[in-house]
């Protein structure tokens, strides 16, 4: 009776605050209690005033593209993306409204783009869109959308207007804009979260990016600290974003007018009034769910009664599919197809991975796929994946057409169409090289080259009515080999693709200097990890005094807020007031880097010699060295640059310092660098990007330490030594030399001996 009562009792107080009752969404798996058995009613707290509620909004406008738009060039391309709607957002009536422009050169009579979602076809039309960004309408069929994931794919089939030729293909361009790409929904407050299932359904902003704004009341706290450095990347994984955008604030204003999630964290004792009615339900247990959306939309609450418990309940918003081991697809929004982990001899049909089969009747096909490889990845030096291709080109095709295959970018493969009377691949096994292939996730790129002798003549009309002349089979498999397995330090590319080696080794310290943008610049960096790997790094926040060098550990902050030893162990190095060098690391090192980097050629014959070598034989310099040299420390290029460091220490921990010499632009340099486009480039041993950068400066490094992951075996010893010799070519051939003499020593007194007998 007296449970009743007070549970009345509760109700009248929460009818007149700011808040309503939270109906908070637990997670069974970890039991959390939403009231205690004895729970405080939170009278004297402050409550603050009933603000007048708004206007009911009717609609919504859902922007579904990743980054500032997609661009096809070419002459097809496809692109398929993952969005996400609450059960209110799929039975509401939808349109889709796209911004498209494209080149003058497109000719419209033969060029098509097509829209469809969740596999039916929603629009089909013209591409005549040349004169400026135009507004493209499309109905979305009642029943087509569906509660939580949803795809849209986005396909395009352009032809040039004047000319036949392979070059003019490069001349080809459509563009949708992000900005104006919306999915158009009638109803009212559908843009309300009230579930913690919904939370992918905040979506994008017209950059791509889900926003996120935290109010973390006690965030100059190590707790603080250690649950905010997690919970930016658990909200990563639970939202499947592609970027997330991060702001701190200091209080709740402004909640009607933001268009993302708004996050509240901290202990029950610290929650602002506007959750104060809440205080004695996080008394009592850990809490997370959705405030209100009359009184608090889309703000989620993460709270409990020791920092303990705001942990566990911060951990409930991880999905299942963080952390899996075979497959990274639908991770992000971006990511909707198979993204296979290879992690050894394995075979992948290309039409589990998106691709289709299409017959082509243009000058240049090319389809794109994408795998997934382990952090300890180490065969880029000599083994070889293969293309297993099921293709078919007619009589037209003439000799001079190739194949080419790219990786992450770069060129891998050319294989060249000899046949001049038709012919078909089946089966036939192209070699792909893995000298660009990288731990966590690859994009590889096949386009094919047609040339014809209809398309020199090119007659009138032929640009989009010619007979196909190419079978490209979704039958093709690619193929990998076994690979060494072992990890080598200082490697950013791991660490951007995998988050080696901080994940799945239990806690690591970070030190996050004074200051609320490195915080956020820290907290940007963690969950741009959780997104680029799907796993979740146990970032415990440390003080300087706490750091151990033989342990790993992650350092954020501007070079000012820094001890000058900790630059000193990042090798990072600043010029001083005068513009001389300070005397941190090696000085004269990073004056030879930034010659190096700013292309001032060396002085040294020899080693101009080996750089022509190198150059002849796509190696670097550093693969004729016997005994390598340390790195050295680098000199930023630009105060305005992020800059993130990874260097082995001499006790055995790996250390990644993200610093920048200008404090005032740390959080929009960090944003530029952890942005999809400009993480994908972050590797060797340090790597820098200014807020006007159009690309990464990487710096490889001079030496590197292997460290075993595998259980020792000959087979991986074979496979690492193998690409060891083939990355340091002098010692490899001293041992080559070394072998010769001894077998020549062997053979001599063998015949020897056999002559004594005789």
């Amino acid at each position: 009776m007296m449970r009743r009562l007070l549970m009345c009792a509760l109700g009248m107080l929460a009818a007149t605050g700011a808040v309503g009752q939270v109906p908070f969404d637990m997670s069974p798996e970890l039991n959390l209690r939403v009231v205690p058995e004895a729970p405080t009613i939170a009278e004297e707290q402050p409550v603050a005033p009933a603000a007048p509620a708004p206007a009911a909004v009717t609609r919504l406008e859902r922007h579904i593209l990743p980054q500032t738009g997609i661009r096809f060039e070419g002459e097809i391309g496809t692109r398929a993306f993952d969005f996400y709607l609450t059960a209110g957002q799929a039975a509401a009536s939808a349109n889709l409204d796209m911004s498209v422009l494209n080149a003058i050169v497109v000719a419209p009579e033969y060029s098509e783009l097509a829209v469809s979602i969740n596999g039916t076809e929603v629009g089909a039309m013209p591409i005549e869109y040349a004169n400026g960004p135009s507004s493209v309408v499309l109905e979305v069929p009642e029943g087509l959308l569906a509660a939580g994931r949803n795809r849209i794919e986005i396909a395009i089939d352009q032809r040039h207007r004047t000319d036949c030729s392979v070059s003019s293909t490069y001349e080809l361009w459509t563009e949708v804009y992000s900005a104006n790409t919306v999915l158009d929904l009638a109803g009212e407050n559908l843009g309300h979260i009230e579930d913690l299932a919904d939370l992918p359904a905040i979506g994008l902003n017209a950059d791509g990016a889900t926003e996120l704004r935290l109010f973390i009341p006690q965030i100059e706290t190590s707790e603080a600290r250690t649950a905010a450095l997690r919970l930016a990347q658990y909200l990563a994984l639970a939202l499947r974003t592609p970027a997330v955008e991060i702001t701190l604030v200091e209080g709740l204003t402004d909640v009607f007018d933001f268009s993302g999630l708004t996050v509240v964290m901290g202990t029950a004792g610290a929650l602002p009034p506007e959750l104060a009615q809440l205080a004695g339900q996080a008394q009592g247990g850990p809490i997370a769910g959705m405030a209100d959306p009359a009184a608090l939309p889309n703000t989620l609450l993460v709270s409990g009664p020791d920092w303990a418990a705001v942990e566990t309940a911060a951990r409930s918003l991880m999905p299942d599919t963080a952390g899996a081991e075979a497959d990274l697809g639908g991770l992000r929004s971006d990511l909707p197809d198979l993204v296979p982990v290879i992690s050894g001899r394995t075979s992948i049909a290309l039409s589990e991975l998106g691709v289709d089969t299409l017959a082509f009747n243009g000058r240049r096909y090319h389809t794109a796929l994408r795998f997934a490889l382990p952090a300890d990845f180490y065969a880029d030096m000599y083994s070889e994946a293969e293309l297993v291709l099921d293709a078919a080109y007619s009589p037209a095709v003439q000799p001079g057409s190739q194949l080419e295959i790219y990786v992450n970018g770069q060129i891998a493969s050319v294989i060249p169409i000899l046949r001049t009377e038709g012919g078909t691949f089946r089966n036939s096994r192209l070699r792909i090289p893995m000298t660009n292939f990288r731990p966590g996730i690859n994009e590889m790129y096949i386009e094919t080259i047609l040339l014809t002798q209809e398309d020199t003549v090119c007659p009138p009309g032929l640009s989009g009515r010619a007979a196909a002349r190419f079978l490209f089979s979704a039958d093709s498999r690619i193929a990998f080999p076994d690979f060494g397995r072992m990890a080598q330090y200082p490697d950013l590319s791991a660490l951007a693709g995998t988050g080696m080696p901080y994940t799945g080794g239990g806690d690591v310290p970070v030190l996050v200097a004074d200051g609320s943008s490195s915080m956020q610049a820290a907290m940007m960096l963690m969950s741009r990890l959780a997104l680029s790997s799907g796993r979740v790094i146990e970032a415990r926040a440390v003080a300087s005094d706490e750091l151990d060098a033989g342990a790993n550990a992650i350092i954020v902050g501007p070079m000012a807020g820094l001890d000058r030893e900790l630059l000193a162990r990042g090798r990072i190095v600043d010029l001083d007031s005068s513009g001389s060098l300070p005397v941190i690391g090696s000085g004269e090192d990073a004056l030879q880097r930034w010659q190096e980097s700013a292309g001032v050629p060396s002085g040294n014959v020899i080693e101009r010699v080996q750089g022509w070598v190198a150059d002849q034989l796509d190696l670097a310099p550093e693969n004729f060295w016997l005994f390598r040299r340390e790195d050295g420390a680098y000199l930023p290029q630009s105060a305005d640059a992020a800059v993130i460091s990874q260097v082995h220490q001499s006790e055995g921990g790996v250390w990644t310092l993200l610093t920048i010499p200008n404090g005032d632009a740390f959080v929009e340099a960090t944003a530029r660098l952890v942005s999809p486009t400009h993480w994908q480039q972050v590797a060797g041993r340090v790597s820098a990007v200014g807020v006007a950068d159009e690309s990464v400066l990487v710096l490889q490094p001079r030496n590197v330490t292997l460290v075993p992951t595998q259980p020792l075996s000959f087979s991986n010893l074979r496979l690492v030594a193998a690409n060891w010799m083939s990355t340091n070519v002098l010692g490899y051939a001293l041992l080559l030399a070394a072998a010769v003499v001894l077998l020549t020593i062997a053979t001599s007194l063998l015949l020897r001996a056999g002559r004594r007998d005789k």
